[in-house]
């Protein structure tokens, strides 16, 4: 009788240890990309360019909860023209014109739940507290006399994770996420005011970061539109390590003060570490 007492308890045991297993990772993964962007506040021409420099990095925590930390960056260069070499204030000395340029860092962490999981095929879903922060430059020729513009994006998200595995080695999914609500700081109308002088007196870029992102207000569903698509593939090379190839989609619309319009598509190719 006690034996089958010490099975019970050791089945109980087991099974409470499988429901707590916990599976993690971490991803790393550098891309290309192009981005399609419009700004009233600055400039009414449509600005298309594409960029080498995209990095983004991803850690994963599966269990009853499931948990992911990501943070992308990327930075693109652009001008209207071919850069071109001009006399300042020193007759002698030519200076050469600088280009525009665009900095975005996203920070993202989702909690969601598994809903489908029969061996093959996965469903989940959740929240994501999403942070976008676009930095601008735009240098009209001068290349010291630009103008700094900013568009930062805060809030909360829904999204879904799909996968489906073929076989051991080889899986598909699709990522989306569309805003539940969202805060936005934009630059002011005039570009630079009263207001963003303020922001700036302390000369501390973090200072002024902190201080441009207090001034976020929460716009209107017609006001302000921001969606992410992601599609990928994995190949499992053995039970530690998966190599991986996706594309992005990323558009962000804002109205207030002028109309801001970004379309920006991505590749990445990288790793996943699983522990």
């Amino acid at each position: 009788m006690k034996n089958r007492y010490y099975i019970l308890l050791l089945g109980l045991l087991i099974t409470a240890g499988l429901q707590a297993q916990v599976n993690k990772s971490l991803g790393i993964h550098v891309g290309v990309g192009s981005i399609i962007k419009q700004d009233l506040t600055f400039s009414p021409m449509i600005y298309q360019t594409f960029s080498p420099y995209k990095v983004t990095v991803d850690y994963k925590r599966s269990g009853q909860l499931e948990q992911t930390f990501d943070v992308q960056f990327s930075t693109y260069s652009t001008s209207l023209t071919d850069q071109f070499q001009y006399y300042w204030d020193v007759p002698t000395e030519l200076e050469s014109s600088g280009e525009h340029s665009f900095t975005f860092l996203y920070i993202n962490y989702k909690l969601g739940k598994k809903l489908i999981d029969n061996g093959k095929f996965k469903l989940s879903a959740g929240a994501r507290a999403r942070t976008r922060l676009n930095a601008s430059t735009y240098t009209y020729g001068i290349y010291w006399l630009g103008h700094f513009g900013y568009y930062f994006a805060l809030g909360v998200d829904a999204y879904t994770d799909m996968s489906y595995a073929f076989s051991d080695k080889h899986t598909i999914n699709m990522s989306v996420a569309l805003p539940i609500f969202s805060m936005v700081s934009r630059s002011p109308y005039m570009v630079q005011n009263a207001e963003y002088y303020y922001d700036n007196f302390s000369h501390s870029s973090v200072v002024a970061l902190f201080k441009f992102i207090g001034r976020a207000k929460l716009p209107s569903w017609g006001t302000s539109q921001i969606a992410d698509i992601k599609m990928g593939y994995s190949y499992t090379l053995n039970e530690k390590l998966d190599l991986d190839l996706f594309y992005m989609f990323s558009m962000d619309m804002n109205k207030q003060p002028h109309k801001l319009t970004q379309f920006e598509n991505s590749i990445f190719a990288g790793v996943t570490y699983k522990f």
